[in-house]
């Protein structure tokens, strides 16, 4: 913090997620999936910030929230929402992660994860089954997807969840995932009370 790191982080990753050309050739490995683009350099600064955030320094998680991180995070997530390749599938896994650990137990980032995040999450819970079994990454998306309920949406933001269709989405869900992440889908059902009564009611 004292050599302002959070902030050159936040910078790299608003700069990553910019639209204007890019003429990288990439890096070797570190390259890879981001020719012309800058995927890569995204990728790998979503990947610094998780590591960051896990951590679980309060201080350093504040501050890079004061400096807009959770409105970054929710501009990667609308940046690459319809994608079908490997790499940004990847970096969406990864920022819905960092939106768990720092919106987890504190209730104005989750009320900062809000109607976009919910609206987000929910259409990255309504993935086709047939894109489980790809190999691209959707499972991992998906695992990410269920794990943002719990840490994103449970009591803050559970009354937009279940407003927009959330409960139907996760019965959907729970009948074409893979049996072994049924239990997970159940149990994301169950963040509240009010989830479970309207779970058990659909």
């Amino acid at each position: 913090m004292r050599g302002h790191g959070n902030t050159r982080l936040i910078m790299l990753l608003e700069w990553a997620c910019l639209d204007c050309d890019y003429g990288g050739h990439g890096n070797s490995f570190f390259g890879e999936g981001g020719y012309q683009t800058r995927r890569a350099q995204l990728r790998y600064t979503i990947r610094v910030l998780l590591a960051v955030v896990r951590t679980g320094n309060e201080n350093v998680i504040q501050d890079l929230c004061d400096q807009g991180l959770i409105g970054s995070l929710l501009v990667v997530l609308k940046k690459y929402k319809d994608t079908d390749v490997p790499i940004e599938l990847s970096i969406l896994s990864n920022t819905l992660l960092i939106l768990s650990v720092v919106c987890e137990t504190d209730s104005h980032r989750k009320a900062t994860f809000g109607d976009e995040g919910v609206d987000l999450l929910l259409q990255f819970l309504s993935l086709d089954s047939e894109k489980f079994s790809s190999g691209l990454g959707y499972h991992k998306l998906l695992l990410s997807s269920v794990n943002a309920i719990w840490c994103c949406v449970s009591f803050m933001n559970q009354d937009l969840f279940l407003e927009r269709g959330g409960i139907p989405i996760l019965l959907d869900l729970l009948e074409k995932c893979p049996p072994s992440m049924q239990n997970l889908v159940l149990g994301a059902s169950s963040t509240s009370l009010k989830m479970h009564v309207q779970f058990r009611t659909w």
